[in-house]
C-alpha cells in the first residue's frame, strides 16, 4: 500500500491499496473530457482561450501519469 497523507510528524496516514492509484488517471481523464466540452463551446468566442484550456489539460494528463509511474514503481 501507499500513504495518501503524511502527517506533520512524517507518519504515513490513510494507507490505501495499490488499486487506489488508478483514481489519479480516472480523475485526470474526467477533467480532460470536461475541458474538451468547455473548449468546444469557448472556441466560438476565443480560439486562443480554447487552445490554452486544451493545452493545460494535456499538461495535467502528463503530470498525473508521471506521478502514477513514480508512485507505483
Amino acid at each position: 500500500g501507499f500513504a495518501m497523507y503524511i502527517s506533520a510528524y512524517g507518519i504515513p496516514e490513510d494507507i490505501r491499496s495499490e488499486t487506489a492509484l488508478w483514481q489519479l488517471p480516472l480523475m485526470a481523464t474526467a477533467l480532460l473530457l470536461m475541458n474538451v466540452v468547455i473548449a468546444w463551446y469557448l472556441a466560438a468566442y476565443s480560439i486562443f482561450s480554447a487552445r490554452i484550456l486544451l493545452a493545460a489539460s494535456v499538461i495535467v494528463q502528463v503530470l498525473i501519469w508521471v506521478a502514477l509511474i513514480r508512485i507505483a514503481f
